[in-house]
């Protein structure tokens, strides 16, 4: 088993609840969520839990309606994963926490679950892809066109075009669910 610190977590304090439904906080949750990312790069358990995933044998799920020649097979292989050892768990009442993907990885290489809300999950999908050399973006969403952004998922740009992945809502890959707004930002 790997050594990981005891305190595998960016002192980002608790953002407040409330960050999405205001643009400025989302845009402030964001960049604590890309510096938490980014930290990561610096780290070397994101590059070994990917190459852990990647060796692994892959079979296309037929329900997702891919084609493997469209879409890279690497990310396919971190969406599964995620989608198959996080369980949801909400981040205590009042605030907004950002887990670190180092602190996710040292749960599963524990226990061989994590757990963690979207923006965890989030930052741990586009680290993971980050570690493989992918240009990782997060997306947020939002249900109602004048209303708060609701939910954060990751994704990668592959020759121009953004690749949405939402293993948290078992959203097909390269696919998102209806929406009435959202925003790209790049990692």
């Amino acid at each position: 088993m790997t050594a990981y610190p005891n305190n595998a977590t960016l002192d980002l304090g608790p953002l407040p609840r409330d960050s999405w439904k205001n643009p400025a906080r989302t845009d402030r949750t964001i960049a604590a969520m890309t510096a938490v990312i980014h930290s990561t790069d610096r780290t070397k358990w994101a590059r070994t839990l990917a190459d852990k995933i990647v060796s692994v044998p892959f079979n296309w799920p037929n329900a997702w309606g891919i084609q493997p020649r469209i879409m890279p097979k690497t990310p396919l292989k971190f969406y599964s994963f995620l989608r198959a050892k996080l369980d949801f768990a909400r981040d205590p009442e009042g605030v907004e926490l950002v887990r670190h993907p180092d602190q996710m990885i040292a749960e599963y290489e524990r226990t061989g679950r994590m757990h963690g809300d979207c923006d965890d999950l989030a930052c741990l999908g586009a680290a993971l892809c980050r570690a493989r050399g992918y240009q990782a973006v997060l997306i947020v969403a939002g249900r109602k066109a004048q209303g708060p952004f609701e939910h954060v998922y990751y994704g990668i740009v592959v020759n121009g075009r953004t690749i949405p992945f939402d293993p948290q809502e078992k959203v097909p890959p390269g696919r998102e669910r209806a929406v009435e707004r959202q925003k790209v930002y790049a990692v």
